[in-house]
């Protein structure tokens, strides 16, 4: 869980498609032109998509000064102010834009964002902001029936509160009504049925299941929570600081300083403690808490914890396995090729014999491997 730039920007930015596809390309005529409000209106989507919101804002506010009862650019500087942490003005914003707004589809589009706005914002009890956004839910569906993007935009709500089933329902509605392939519906639902398989069983894993990336603090907690790595390897004797695993001597005591004051902080010092391959300090004694966790790292982590536990390696048929873009000589080959045989991990590309090492994962992929791990170390412990 990274604490400088938490899941608000990320689901910000997944809300872009919901948003241009309430209304369609609504300023297709002379968008080419930096006389319309639909050329800064196209051009600020771009800069949001690719992590620029204040160059958005600016072009946002270019297409209100050309046309001052656009709606859509309201919307647009709704979320730039969402994406700064200013929820309650971009709401204002949005009913400005509600007003303003000339057709049902508009209307609708501003509807969708609030309920994208209401759910980053979470700062009101439960209750009180999942019904703000089931109201505006309700609201787009009337005007705008046929439209996937309000389902789509509800059934990430109801995943921040880890109501699954009710996800699901509206991710299912919302690929039954996508005709442009453009909601990403299917990549959600695909998503959605991995945390479901995952199933977290404590609450820090359910909040990094929701995780479009999981990272090198992230993976510390599961394999603290999930997995209870501090149980399982003092048990078997391997819990002791400077213990032997499969990246040899671990230094005594291991200090990280960017994680002295980690929101994630005790789980990063019990893998530093335990020496965990894959997670131990840079050359600069930091541990980069907030990197996206990449698939080799992860790979030696989860196989060191499994090899210590167990004290063998399990590789069988996948032993000598084809990976096209893993070394022979790689330190984490025998570690993909078992995550790859047990399914801790699902390969990069499967046809291509690819492991992709290099590749993060999603928070949800994370749980569900370290929920596979801690089968595998019962079954084998």
């Amino acid at each position: 869980m990274r604490t400088p730039r938490p899941a608000l920007a990320l689901a910000l930015f997944a809300l872009l498609p919901l948003v241009s596809a309430c209304g369609g390309k609504t300023y297709a005529a002379g968008a080419d032109s930096p006389k319309t409000a639909g050329f800064h209106m196209e051009k600020g989507n771009r800069l949001l998509e690719d992590g620029k919101p204040e160059a958005a804002r600016e072009q946002f506010a270019l297409a209100a000064r050309l046309s001052p009862k656009n709606s859509s650019a309201q919307v647009g500087l709704a979320l730039v102010a969402a994406l700064a942490g200013d929820c309650p003005g971009a709401l204002e914003l949005l009913q400005t834009a509600k007003k303003t707004a000339n057709t049902k589809a508009r209307r609708a589009e501003a509807a969708v964002a609030a309920i994208r706005v209401h759910t980053l914002g979470k700062s009101l009890s439960t209750e009180k902001w999942l019904g703000k956004a089931v109201e505006n839910f309700e609201e787009a569906e009337r005007l705008d029936p046929k439209n996937p993007a309000p389902h789509l935009a509800m059934a990430r709500a109801y995943r921040e509160v880890f109501d699954l089933a009710k996800a699901e329902e509206r991710t299912t509605k919302a690929l039954e009504l996508d005709k442009t392939g453009k909601s990403k519906a299917s990549e959600e639902l695909a998503e959605l049925r991995i945390i479901q398989k995952a199933a977290p069983k404590s609450e820090l894993g359910r909040k990094i299941a929701l995780m479009r990336e999981a990272t090198r603090a992230d993976v510390a907690a599961l394999l603290v929570h999930e997995v209870e790595i501090e149980t399982l390897l003092s048990a078997k004797g391997a819990g002791d600081s400077g213990g032997k695993t499969l990246i040899g001597k671990y230094p005594k005591s291991p200090k990280a300083w960017d994680a002295a004051r980690h929101l994630l902080q005790n789980e990063i010092q019990a893998v530093l403690r335990l020496g965990v391959a894959g997670l131990g300090l840079y050359p600069d004694t930091t541990f980069k808490p907030d990197l996206p966790v990449q698939r080799a790292v992860l790979a030696m982590a989860l196989y060191d914890v499994l090899y210590r536990v167990t004290g063998e390696s399990p590789l069988g048929p996948a032993a000598g396995r084809a990976l096209a873009d893993v070394p022979q000589n790689a330190p984490y080959r025998e570690a993909a090729e078992v995550c790859l045989e047990l399914g801790f991990l699902a390969p990069g590309n499967a046809k291509a014999g690819r492991f992709a090492p290099a590749g993060v994962v999603t928070g949800a992929e994370a749980v569900l491997a370290a929920r596979r791990l801690a089968e595998a170390v019962k079954k084998g412990g």
